[in-house]
């Protein structure tokens, strides 16, 4: 199961416990009015709440191309997720349980470096083999720690058990939690 987009309610426990997550909005299909009511900053991240692999994601850039990005992400799903959009370097970080006398065992963060000419990490770019995936990633180590501590963290706060995966985008001002596969 592939838990890319999460309800409220997980949100919520993110921030709860001191999880970075970029700033947000969500908005069902029935009743999003946009004209008017949408007060983030561009460019911003719509997607659905409910898919993986960047399926029905778009970067939009300007006010102009937000509904035709909110139709896009519709078509999977009744609640879309708009997020503030956050540059840096593109992380994942896999945690098991009970692995090397660890009740919770992160491993190496991995840094995803997509090619130069896709505009982002999308469906295509996943899996057509151009992306490079490095492993450790460069990070330094603060960023390392915190993406390992972060990875731990998302994975008890929410109660999983055996293993996951978490993404990260590692910021100039921190490192901001994005989705977490189980």
């Amino acid at each position: 199961c592939i838990t890319n987009k999460f309800s409220n309610s997980f949100i919520e426990i993110f921030i709860k416990h001191n999880i970075p997550v970029p700033g947000h909005l969500v908005f069902e299909r029935e009743n999003s009015v946009i004209e008017g009511t949408f007060a983030m900053a561009f460019p911003v991240v719509v997607k659905p709440q409910f898919e993986g692999s960047s399926i029905g994601l778009s970067i939009v850039r300007e006010k102009g191309s937000l509904k035709s990005a909110l139709d896009k992400a519709f078509a999977f799903g009744a609640r879309v997720l708009v997020e503030e959009y956050i540059s840096g370097k593109e992380a994942t970080c896999g945690v098991i349980n009970n692995f090397r006398k660890r009740e919770l065992y992160a491993l190496p963060p991995i840094e995803i470096v997509p090619p130069s000419d896709a505009s982002f990490f999308d469906y295509e770019v996943k899996y057509n083999g151009k992306t490079e995936e490095i492993c450790p990633g460069r990070f330094s180590r603060e960023e390392k720690e915190e993406i390992e501590r972060l990875a731990k963290r998302a994975h008890e706060e929410l109660g999983l058990s055996q293993y996951s995966r978490s993404d990260f985008i590692v910021a100039e001002d921190g490192v901001y939690f994005l989705e977490i596969n189980t």
